[in-house]
């Protein structure tokens, strides 16, 4: 690939300009959702160029090694001047490639594609999650202009119906919303023995019973009920351990409740696990919790490593909360207790802890929804027949 990506145009003709603030190699949901839409959508031919706003120095050489097109935007401190020069990053790719529709990742990249779209008369759809909607609501400046490219939008994709419901809340018209739920990679997320083993004896884990959550360290995604609920399992399974896998500002927090609740002994922090690591670590658990709830405008629009963890043939236990409900089936790939519910909690790591087979059949099930229906490929073809029929109903 051309070492010069920026100033290279795109191959001709172009299907869809993704606009997006956030993607890979930067961590999080909405990076990963548009890393994976894009490169899904591609490999069923859709030829989708994207423009990703400007992280660090290592984005230009992580694109140099995908088979579509990623155009970075300059970042600047100064929001006047990083909006002005993604839009015009964006109007100078989208004139040369000439797509038939665009796509923005939320409704504040959305600004840009809605300005784009009336000048150069291309329909455009945006993605929701959660939390940008509830930052919208900040002040009625931002409520007047998320609403506005809500409404000119042909299609709003909502992640979720919890996000559908946040919509309706907000405004957005229910007949333009088309829930698309996210999904996971079947093949990415294997691991083999080796890879299994080494990960165990690295945070020694061997011949434990291994109780996993890999996410962000923040308060929303629910550590410490956690670790509440762990001296109640402990006493029932003395051979657990709880590994907090990830980073974030809520570490030292965690780290000062495992000392008060005297777990330093059965509490592993193993810090930032590079995404090569990620489905060994998954593998060497036998259970997968996260407690996401609400903390202020931060919400859980649907809990993608929910499914990640399924992907590797884990059973999860999971805060009922937001778009989680749609990302584990109750009972079947998992167990949905409240998130603040300490006893509850426990009672089903517990129960997935006592029970094996239960819990390797939860986990099967699990994999066996990413094969068949969460997985990207799936999430592409909705999104592309949503997008279709929007820009038929608005052609016509």
């Amino acid at each position: 690939m051309d070492t010069n990506q920026e100033t290279a145009p795109p191959e001709l003709p172009c299907d869809l300009l993704f606009l997006t603030n956030e993607f890979l190699p930067i961590g999080g949901g909405v990076a990963t959702y548009s890393f994976e839409l894009a490169n899904a959508l591609n490999q069923l031919g859709h030829k989708t160029v994207v423009v990703a706003a400007r992280r660090n120095a290592q984005n230009v050489a992580f694109d140099q090694g995908l088979n579509f097109r990623v155009v970075r935007a300059e970042e600047y401190q100064v929001g006047l001047f990083r909006h002005w020069h993604r839009f015009i990053t964006t109007l100078s790719v989208a004139a040369e490639c000439k797509p038939r529709l665009l796509l923005a990742s939320d409704w504040r990249p959305g600004l840009v594609i809605w300005l784009i779209s009336r000048l150069l008369r291309i329909p455009y759809a945006v993605s929701a999650y959660g939390t940008e909607i509830f930052i919208a609501r900040a002040n009625r400046v931002s409520q007047w202009l998320a609403g506005y490219v809500f409404r000119q939008a042909s299609v709003v994709l909502s992640i979720s119906h919890y996000t559908k419901e946040l919509l309706c809340q907000f405004g957005v018209d229910e007949g333009k919303i088309k829930v698309v739920p996210l999904g996971a990679d079947p093949d990415k997320w294997r691991a083999t023995a080796a890879e299994i083993a080494e990960v165990k004896s690295r945070y020694g884990l061997q011949g434990k019973q291994v109780i996993l959550t890999l996410a962000r360290l923040t308060a929303r995604k629910g550590h410490d009920v956690v670790l509440q609920a762990l001296p109640s399992v402990f006493a029932a399974h003395p051979n657990a351990i709880y590994v907090i896998a990830g980073k974030g500002e809520n570490e030292a927090k965690l780290r000062q409740l495992v000392q008060q609740l005297d777990l330093t002994q059965k509490v592993v922090f193993t810090g930032f696990v590079p995404d090569a690591e990620k489905a060994a670590l998954y593998a060497a658990c036998d259970v997968y919790v996260l407690l996401s709830r609400q903390e202020g405008i931060q919400v859980e629009g649907f809990g993608i490593a929910l499914l990640e963890a399924s992907a590797c043939a884990r059973p999860v236990v999971a805060g009922r909360h937001g778009g989680v409900v749609d990302a584990v089936e109750d009972g079947v790939t998992g167990l949905l207790v409240e998130p603040d519910d300490v006893v509850g909690v426990a009672e089903a790591l517990k129960a997935l802890l006592r029970d094996e087979v239960y819990a390797r059949r939860l986990g099967e099930n699990g994999r066996k929804h990413v094969e068949t229906q969460a997985n990207w490929r799936n999430v592409a073809t909705q999104t592309w027949m949503a997008l279709q029929q929007s820009n038929s109903s608005t052609r016509s």
